[in-house]
């Protein structure tokens, strides 16, 4: 994957602002079949066998992972309170931002037209089709550059946080 990030001065507020952006290219890999790819099995006659299993057996949790918390945030934007298991794998926190943030995020599935490839073909356009239930809500964020202004936020923000926990404090004095 790529990560390209940037910056410019700008945001029309006429103040100190800029405004960040990032752009996330990912090129995940298809679902890897032990057998169909050799990497399962030592006498298959593919190089370092034992280590393809091995990834194979990482990029499939990982792409599992992708699949649990697409899932999880369709059943998010369809009004349940459904837990997203960004954390689950390297994968899906890489991605967190450009799945549940404020990111304009496209999606391109390719696939291979043999016939010998419709079962990975048919899983991609089923992964794809269950992408288009994820709606992300893009906007911009600005950044004040002014260290007052950025002060301001901070104490703003740890005043938020302190309220939060003295209301959690007081939910569970009042299950105790």
């Amino acid at each position: 994957g790529v990560c390209v990030s940037g910056s410019a001065p700008g945001g029309g507020g006429g103040g100190a602002e800029s405004v960040t952006g990032k752009l996330n290219l990912v090129d995940l890999a298809g679902c890897e079949r032990l057998k169909k790819s050799g990497a399962g099995d030592a006498e298959s006659g593919v190089p370092d066998a034992g280590v393809r299993a091995k990834e194979a057996v990482i990029i499939n949790k990982s792409l599992s992972t992708l699949g649990s918390v697409v899932m999880a945030l369709a059943r998010q934007d369809a009004g349940g309170g459904q837990h997203v298991p960004f954390r689950d794998s390297k994968l899906t926190r890489l991605l967190q931002d450009s799945l549940g943030g404020s990111s304009f995020t496209t999606l391109i599935a390719t696939v291979h037209p043999r016939e010998a490839d419709s079962d990975e073909t048919l899983s991609t356009v089923q992964f794809a089709n269950r992408c288009r239930n994820v709606t992300t809500h893009p906007h911009v964020n600005y950044l004040d550059a002014n260290p007052a202004s950025q002060q301001k936020l901070i104490d703003k923000l740890l005043g938020e946080v302190a309220d939060l926990k003295d209301q959690l404090a007081a939910a569970k004095q009042a299950l105790a």
